[in-house]
């Protein structure tokens, strides 16, 4: 997927295209930007859809990415962008069949991989707390498109009712 990254330094900015990217080569580039100009004030990423990928998987993250986006606005305060920023590398960099939980609090978010529909112990134990501490839950779908309200019942059963 072809990539542009526009990092704004407290005095300078850099926009960089990437024809192939990978959450690698971008949080490379990143941690060697933050490294070189101290503060990256403000990170942003787009996305665009390239003549090798799928247009309905594209469309699908998309969906998802507008789907975060509008539930952050309402949720979070402050810049969005930002706290957004590897959110959204994750999801347009994932595979097609992945599943996420979510966790959003006014402050900051998690996004967590959820393997073959089942929630691991540990990642169940890190979402339990991220609730205790205010956080609302999400379950994302990449390959439907879908972000829903996560249950009580699924975290405590540790598997997915996507539909």
């Amino acid at each position: 997927m072809r990539t542009i990254l526009d990092l704004r330094f407290k005095d300078n900015y850099m926009v960089y295209a990437m024809d192939y990217a990978s959450d690698e080569n971008i949080y490379h580039l990143v941690d060697a930007c933050e490294r070189a100009h101290e503060e990256i004030v403000s990170k942003k990423v787009e996305f665009l859809f390239s003549v090798d990928d799928v247009l309905s998987e594209y469309l699908k993250r998309q969906e998802v990415f507008y789907k975060l986006a509008k539930i952050a606005s309402v949720t979070m305060k402050g810049n969005i962008d930002d706290v957004l920023f590897y959110d959204k590398i994750r999801i347009f960099l994932s595979l097609p069949q992945d599943k996420y939980i979510w966790t959003i609090s006014p402050y900051s978010t998690h996004l967590y991989l959820v393997l073959d529909g089942k929630i691991s112990d540990d990642i169940a134990s890190y979402i339990r707390l991220d609730l205790k501490y205010g956080f609302e839950a999400f379950k994302i779908d990449i390959k439907y498109g879908s972000v829903l309200p996560l249950t009580m019942e699924e975290l405590e059963k540790g598997s997915l009712c996507m539909v």
